[in-house]
Formats: structure tokens, sequence, C-alpha cells
């Protein structure tokens, strides 16, 4: 584990030339999702990788540190250290993952979102300690109290001018329909399958990463983003 920490540390040397010595160390835990970026005119959307540290205060209040790195740094952590990668976190840039650990990090500097609730540091070393359920990972980013604290889920309704929208129990138009969806439905992605069929879940506020039931497959075509 300390040489994983060393080498670590000597590879963000040489990637970002230089760093200051560390300064802070917290016990939580390191986060990698992909979210959806929009460009200034606001007609197509990229999802970009990012990496953030949860730290949990005495108050049971949680604190987020956004960790600025590559996206070829944060490949090589996420390849380093975490050992369940789900195939679609990469092969479809969609998803989160998570991994308890210690951080030391440098250059943290308050950005005034949510109240202070965010920072952003540089990433020196990380020692993991052990997996997180989604159950635990689901209470610490509903004790940040801010409206961006899953950045990483992707919403869709389903469109207006279809009338006969359903979600199946197969990737398939011949397979059984597990319910009827409507435009007021707010369906949340949790998985693409291909660029035709995707699984998702409807909206609920009370369940982790908002996926609530039914869940079932959906014609991608029969969707709007709604990010």
């Amino acid at each position: 584990m300390l040489k994983k920490s060393v080498f670590l540390l000597l590879f963000l040397f040489i990637s970002q030339n230089s760093f200051a010595a560390p300064k802070e160390v917290h016990n939580g835990v390191l986060q990698a999702y992909w979210e959806l970026e929009w460009n200034k005119d606001f007609t197509k959307s990229t999802p970009k990788l990012h990496l953030r540290y949860l730290v949990t205060e005495k108050s049971k209040s949680v604190k987020v540190i956004m960790l600025d790195m590559k996206q070829s740094d944060i490949k090589h952590v996420i390849n380093l250290y975490f050992k369940k990668i789900p195939p679609s976190f990469y092969k479809h840039s969609e998803g989160h993952i998570e991994n308890s650990g210690n951080i030391i990090i440098d250059n943290v500097v308050e950005t005034g979102d949510c109240d202070g609730t965010f920072s952003s540091a540089q990433l020196l070393s990380y020692t993991p300690l052990a997996s997180i359920t989604l159950k635990d990972i689901d209470t610490m980013q509903r004790a940040i109290l801010c409206d961006i604290s899953n950045p990483y889920t992707t919403t869709y309704e389903p469109r207006e001018d279809l009338k006969d929208i359903y979600l199946r129990k197969s990737p398939s138009l011949q397979s059984e329909i597990v319910a009827q969806v409507h435009a007021t439905n707010a369906l949340v992605k949790i998985k693409t399958i291909d660029d035709k069929w995707m699984l998702v879940g409807v909206y609920d506020y009370n369940a982790p990463d908002f996926i609530g039931t039914p869940k079932g497959y959906i014609e991608i075509k029969n969707l709007n983003l709604n990010n």
C-alpha cells in the first residue's frame, strides 16, 4: 500500500512538474464520476471525468474537495486504486465509483459554492482503506445539503409527441412490458446498453441515486435529455 502511495506521489510530481509539501490529511471517500458538460451554446453535452473527496465533519455535515487533475491523471488514479469498475464506466463514460481512504492534499481553496461546502485542491497521495456501499455514499451525499450533491445523475423525459412509450424487461421490442411512461415522468439513467437502448428507473428523491421503481429498458430515441 505504501508503494502505491509513493508511486502516485511521484507520478503526479512528474505530470504536474511540482508541488508543495503536504498540508492536510482527511479520512473520507474518494469518488470518481462522469458529469455532462454543455458547450457555450447549450447545443451539445460531453461527459467529463471528475475526482472528488467527501469528508464527514464532526457536525455530521459533509465537505466536498474537488481534486484538480488532468483527465489522464484521474484515469491513472482510478486504474490504480479502484478494483470494481463497471464496464459502462469507461465504455459509455457514465456512472460513479467510490473507495474510502486517506488523502494528502495541497493548495486548498474554498470555491464559495454552497456556503463553503466545496473547495478545490491538488492531490498528492491517496491510501485506500475499504470499499463503500451505495447506501453509505448516498447518505453522505444527502448530508452535503446542496443541489449539486449528485453531479453524475443524468435524467430524461419521454418525448411529448409519442404516446406509447414503455419500459421493458429486456432491451428488445419483443420483451415483456414493465410499465408505460409519459412526458410527465422523470427517468434516471442507470446505464447505457448500446446506441439504441438504456436501462432507467423512475425518479424517486428518497431512493439511492434517485433511481426508483419501476425500472426497465427503454429506446433512447424515445427520450429527451433533461439535464
